[in-house]
């Protein structure tokens, strides 16, 4: 009766250690399968592959068919025939002129998860100033200028003769995240923001989307490299025309050095302009540098001096009646101080030192 017992605890303890590993295998079971087994919900994935030729979309401009199936608008844009044949469009000058051409506007597939790239293609032949600025929903896309994001084309000028080139701008994450298409607008602007667009635009050729930072284009026309290095430069000019060259520009700047030299001898108040980008007074100083310069003897060199330290004169007597004059003197004034220049004008070689005494006057 008792090795009975013995054999049924025994078979007990053996089924209860069976029992703690079914439970704990099922509570692993129970904790990962949430993670590992796909849930519906409201997040949307990208794809894992794009569509033929590595970009999600792409418009042909001047192709009826694919103008179409973008919605795409032009008003004050013509289609042209370009490079090696291929339609393109260009943006004509508005009416009345203003400083943006006609503009390109038309829908594009981006990926709603995805970084999208946006991708011009313009023929390296064409010469044009003007800026291709690219805007997305409406809004703009980098800096008209110089910045960490440009414009599309900054104004390149025959980049690449006889073959086509492709920019790439980064689409804002903002703009295209939980979207599957968005409206880009390609806009012609003149190269200072100022001037009027009067003439026709470079070619717009194709526009692509991609979430590749680098679009494969190998199933496309590119052109033919020239072989010739010496086709693409302009026919060589012999020495005495780039003597004559020479001359003519030293003789502007002398004549440029007189004129201030008159100017400043005018009145007991004149001044040459230290505003940012003119530099006249700089200019002047400078030249005392330089062999060409006029004020070859010494008394000629503390002539110039003298100018120099009367002008710095005025200037300061400016400062005095307007002391605001040191942040707001002409343009960015504020860049390192308006007045910076005159600190400048001191910068003369070093024969400048011995003549600072030269008739008694120290400086």
């Amino acid at each position: 009766m008792q090795s009975k017992r013995k054999e049924i605890f025994s078979l007990l303890r053996m089924i209860s250690k069976h029992a703690k590993r079914v439970l704990a295998v099922s509570l692993i079971v129970t904790l990962v399968l949430p993670v590992t087994v796909p849930v519906q919900s409201g997040t949307v994935y990208a794809e894992a592959n794009q569509t033929a030729g590595y970009y999600m979309d792409k418009i042909v401009f001047g192709n009826t068919e694919s103008e179409q199936e973008h919605n795409f608008e032009g008003d004050f844009t013509n289609v042209i025939s370009g490079g090696l044949g291929e339609s393109a469009r260009v943006s004509l000058p508005r009416i009345p002129e203003d400083i943006q051409g006609g503009e390109l506007t038309f829908t594009m597939n981006v990926d709603p998860v995805a970084q999208n790239y946006f991708t011009l293609k313009f023929w390296g032949d064409d010469a044009s100033s003007y800026k291709s600025i690219v805007y997305i929903n409406g809004e703009q896309i980098g800096y008209r200028r110089n910045g960490d994001y440009e414009a599309i084309n900054i104004g390149i000028s025959k980049g690449l003769p006889n073959r086509f080139y492709y920019n790439t701008i980064m689409l804002p994450l903002e703009a295209t995240q939980g979207q599957e298409t968005v409206q880009i607008i390609v806009r012609t602007f003149s190269g200072d923001f100022g001037g009027k667009v009067n003439m026709l635009s470079r070619g717009y050729y194709n526009a692509y989307t991609h979430t590749q930072s680098y679009l494969n284009v190998n199933g496309e026309t590119q052109g033919v490299k020239f072989q010739d290095e010496n086709s693409l430069l302009r026919a060589d000019i012999t020495d005495s025309d780039k003597q004559a060259i020479i001359d003519g520009y030293t003789q502007s700047q002398i004549k440029l050095f007189n004129d201030h030299s008159a100017t400043v001898d005018r009145s007991a108040g004149a001044k040459l302009s230290i505003v940012r980008y003119e530099d006249d007074l700089r200019f002047y100083a400078n030249a005392l540098h330089y062999d060409w310069s006029p004020a070859k003897t010494p008394e000629l060199k503390k002539a110039a001096l003298e100018r120099i330290f009367k002008v710095i004169d005025n200037h300061v007597k400016d400062y005095y009646g307007n002391t605001r004059i040191v942040t707001r003197g002409g343009h960015q004034g504020d860049w390192g101080g308006y007045y910076g220049a005159l600190g400048e004008a001191f910068c003369v070689p070093g024969f400048a030192r011995s003549t600072l005494y030269h008739g008694g006057r120290r400086r």
